[in-house]
């Protein structure tokens, strides 16, 4: 029965050893932005803050989502999601695939001619998350140490929010308000 008794227990520390799939997203593909909707979007550093934009497929890994003030562009393949503003101004920095829930990203990324050092935290893979009057299922929560922000993305919608932290407060500075067909 002792015998039993310590297979058993070797099976478990084991089997909490082990990584758990659900914590890890394989692929951005299924959090690009659906191309059926039209986006309301709050944009704290954009020239008009609140812009509606319909997204289109540029090509395989990018999806061109203009108004008429300016355009947001995402980048979406099996390892990268980005999303930019104008072109080339990025919303969000690059977030590199997989993403495993409490994991620390250390990148570097690229603007024009300049790179620089950025990392994040994923805090959750699976979560639900409520912007504005919609709840999200399926959302990605992670830490941005450059400013102690989050960044959500959300299965087929894509950004549904980014904050800031501000004197130990979240501000939104990026935000999906709506959609629809």
């Amino acid at each position: 029965m002792k015998k039993f008794i310590s297979l058993l227990a070797l099976f478990f520390i084991f089997l909490g050893s082990l990584p758990v799939s659900a914590a890890t997203i394989y692929s951005a593909k299924p959090y690009k932005p659906s191309t059926k909707y039209v986006y309301s979007i709050y944009d704290a550093y954009a020239y008009d803050k609140h812009v509606t934009i319909k997204c289109k497929k540029f090509d395989s890994d990018y999806l061109h989502c203009s108004s008429k003030d300016g355009f947001y562009s995402y980048r979406v393949t099996k390892d990268v999601f980005a999303l930019n503003a104008g072109g080339d101004s990025a919303v969000a920095p690059p977030y590199i695939f997989p993403l495993t829930k409490g994991k620390t990203y250390h990148k570097t990324g690229y603007s024009g001619v300049n790179s620089f050092e950025y990392s994040y935290k994923v805090i959750e893979t699976n979560t639900k998350r409520k912007v504005g009057k919609k709840t999200y299922s399926n959302v990605i929560k992670i830490l941005n140490y450059y400013d102690g922000g989050y960044t959500f993305i959300a299965k087929n919608y894509g950004i549904i929010l980014i904050t800031t932290n501000e004197q130990g407060y979240q501000v939104p500075i990026y935000k999906l308000k709506n959609y629809h067909k």
